[in-house]
């Protein structure tokens, strides 16, 4: 009996242990009278930008038992702040529904997922970790879990200026008239707190209720940065109609005018600057920017007569060895397309093209004006310009200005406008280019030939010595193929003439093609625009085949120096030699033609020369410039024998500025040859008068006052 008693107390504390156990081993989170389940958030407090979301999840275990499936309804009784809003989804991405709303069916033994979403409107007022739960219950029990959160919308002051660009055209300020520019510039306020606009310039005009404000700087002119459309003096207002104020809540937008006078002295073209909305802090920074675009146009500006509208005018580089624009480029602009769309005739249009270094305004190539034209309304002219960059253009960007003037032919009325375009010219660290080739007119058998390249380095640095520099001629048509070295430095925008002597052949006629071509040592791009160059070389058109005269055996060339430099009025000497070839005596004759333009002539002797077969004759060619002459001169000297041209050849006279002789000439109305054995005496006494005369020159400079001299306009250019 004793032993049972033991048995049954020993069946009690085993059954009462295992109902402990069952105890301590369920969820203590929730529970109901049929069971127990467990809730678990991944995140408790929450930070929402506004205008973005955040998402978490609540994991729930179904633990009820023998009861089975239970459906769980989540709510957040403590109401979420003004401005956000949540919604449930299920593992599958389904939208919790139900009798009650956001319901979740569980199954015994189960677990399901919920993620939820907490959205913040945009311009939602700043929240700092305001409380609210998430309640969780189910359809079995009365038992409920809540789970304490916090939300937080951080403060954002941003700000925008809505339109993507600012722009103005105005006439310009003449002597009666005062024009300013107006620009209407909108801000957004796109944060959730008030954004208060200063309306000072550069600056808040309250510190204690501002916090932000436009900043522009003064706008620079599109032909020449050196010039500027000033600020001093803008202002910025509300509109006067409407309800405005420069305090600009979350959401909202207000405009604002700032209007910036100009002056008579502003240029026309196009300014341009960037309009900033800075904030307020201790190092301002700026919040958002537009670019600013002023045109300043003459009186005379109309839309209706339009040059180079769009897309017109194509910029191209007919260098084209590379992508790139060098200096000494030859370049076209095509199709520069003028409109007439006043509503009349337009006659004496005048299309003018100039080319600026944007950096300080200087003419990069010379002023062009197209020849006047007509045009009827309504129609379209295209005009195409060609030009060649000069050599010693620097790296930069070009701007093309384009200028329409025109008349109407039935009111009168003066019409113009005005249009911009730019190019960049780059610059390598090394450059050779080949800036010019000349040659003469020679003839077939013509000894010695000189044809002359003229290199230049367009680069930024100079070519060292030890960067030897190769200058290339070849003539297939000459059997020519010589290549000229170069070990000194060239340094940078510099030149350097390169002469070659070329003999021409007995046998050659018509077109032949020279090919010239400048490379260094250490040259990594070969092909550079300009640095090859082909042009075709035509022999003259008086040359006349030599084959005796009347059946004949009559021979003869000339040689001898063939270039001389003189000066006006003073006559030099060229010494040439005839040899006779021919198996006989000759007579020659020896004419100079080609001189009446620049000068005059003379040979000596005047009579024929009698040379006998194999010997040489001397004679003389004097020329004597005169003030029509040019730098470089040709004359011709035919070499016959009767009415046969048995040779030619081609004297060059170039020509310096006068001299002191040429002075003492001019004063004493004769030349030293002609004083002879005074010449000495002479030349001390044209010394004295110069000095006389540059004395009272300088006295008279120091008693007067200067008077600025007039810019002479440049002569208008042949169209190329």
């Amino acid at each position: 009996m004793v032993n049972m008693k033991k048995l049954i107390s020993g069946a009690l504390v085993v059954l009462i242990g295992l109902m402990s156990f069952s105890v301590a081993f369920a969820a203590p989170t929730g529970s109901t009278p049929n069971g127990y389940f467990t809730v678990e958030e991944s995140i408790t407090d929450i930070t929402v930008v506004h205008g973005t979301s955040v998402s978490g999840t609540i994991e729930i275990v179904n633990l009820v038992g023998d009861t089975g499936d239970a459906t769980f309804t989540i709510a957040t009784t403590t109401a979420l702040p003004t401005g956000a809003t949540v919604t449930y989804l299920d593992d599958t991405g389904t939208a919790l529904t139900g009798t009650n709303t956001n319901e979740i069916l569980v199954a015994d033994d189960s677990t399901e997922v919920v993620t939820f979403t907490i959205t913040v409107a945009l311009n939602t007022a700043p929240i700092t970790s305001q409380a609210f739960t998430f309640d969780i219950a189910n359809d079995i029990g009365s038992d409920a879990v809540s789970l304490p959160m916090t939300i937080t919308v951080p403060s954002d002051d941003s700000r925008v200026i809505t339109e993507e660009s600012l722009s103005d055209s105005i006439v310009r300020s003449d002597a009666t008239t005062t024009n300013s520019v107006t620009l209407t510039a909108t801000v957004q306020n796109t944060g959730n707190e008030n954004v208060v606009v200063s309306q000072t310039l550069g600056s808040l005009a309250n510190a204690v209720t501002e916090n932000t404000y436009f900043d522009l700087n003064d706008l620079i002119l599109n032909w020449n940065n050196e010039k500027n459309l000033s600020v001093s003096g803008a202002t910025i207002t509300l509109p006067t109609t409407g309800t405005n104020s420069n305090t600009i809540t979350p959401g909202n937008s207000q405009e604002f005018i700032i209007t910036i006078p100009t002056a008579l002295t502003d240029k026309y073209g196009v300014y341009t600057s960037t309009l900033s909305l800075m904030d307020d802090v201790a190092t301002s920074i700026s919040r958002d920017t537009a670019p600013v675009s002023v045109e300043i146009a003459d009186s005379n500006n109309v839309e209706t007569i339009t040059i180079n509208e769009g897309s017109y005018g194509d910029i191209l580089d007919e260098s084209n060895d590379d992508s790139k624009t060098y200096p000494g480029d030859n370049m076209l602009i095509e199709d520069i397309r003028i409109h007439n769309d006043v509503g009349e005739d337009l006659e004496n249009i005048v299309v003018t093209v100039i080319i600026y270094n944007s950096g300080d305004g200087s003419e990069a190539v010379d002023e062009y004006e197209f020849d006047d034209f007509n045009l009827r309304d309504g129609k379209k002219e295209y005009l195409n310009y060609e030009f060649q960059l000069p050599f010693d253009i620097t790296e930069d960007t070009y701007v093309i200005s384009y200028l329409v003037e025109a008349e109407g032919e039935d009111t009168g009325t003066q019409y113009s406008n005005r249009a911009y375009d730019t190019f960049d010219v780059e610059q390598d660290s090394r450059h050779l280019v080949i800036e010019e080739f000349t040659t003469g007119s020679y003839c077939p058998g013509d000894v010695a030939v000189e044809f002359k390249v003229k290199i230049a380095n367009v680069g930024t640095s100079d070519i060292s010595q030890n960067d030897e520099i190769k200058v290339s001629l070849t003539s297939k048509g000459f059997s020519l193929d010589e290549t000229i070295n170069y070990d000194t430095k060239l340094r940078s925008e510099s030149s350097k003439i390169f002469t070659f002597n070329v003999d021409i052949p007995a046998d050659a006629s018509g077109s032949n093609l020279m090919e010239i071509s400048v490379a260094h040592d250490s040259d990594k791009d070969a092909s550079d625009d300009g640095s090859s160059l082909s042009q075709s070389y035509v022999l003259s058109d008086n040359c006349i085949p030599v084959s005796g005269a009347s059946g004949t055996d009559v021979k003869g060339t000339m040689s001898g120096v063939l270039t001389s430099t003189g000066n006006v009025d003073e006559s030099t000497s060229y010494a040439l030699l005839v040899y006779n070839t021919g198996s006989s005596s000759a007579t020659y004759t020896i004419e100079v033609s080609g001189v009446s333009g620049w000068g005059t002539s003379l040979v000596e002797p005047t009579t024929d020369i009698v040379v006998a077969s194999g010997e040489f004759s001397t004679f003389y060619v004097h020329l004597t410039p005169s003030e029509s002459a040019s730098e470089s001169n040709s004359a011709v000297i035919t070499l016959k024998s009767g009415s046969e041209i048995i040779d030619t050849n081609t004297l060059t006279m170039n020509v310096e500025k006068s001299s002191s002789s040429t002075y003492t000439n001019a004063l004493l109305g004769s030349t030293f040859a002609e004083l002879g054995e005074s010449e000495d005496l002479i030349t001390l006494l044209s010394l004295a008068i110069i000095l006389l005369v540059s004395f009272g020159t300088v006295y008279a400079a120091l008693q007067g006052t200067g008077t600025p001299t007039k810019k002479n306009r440049k002569t208008k250019k042949e169209r190329k």
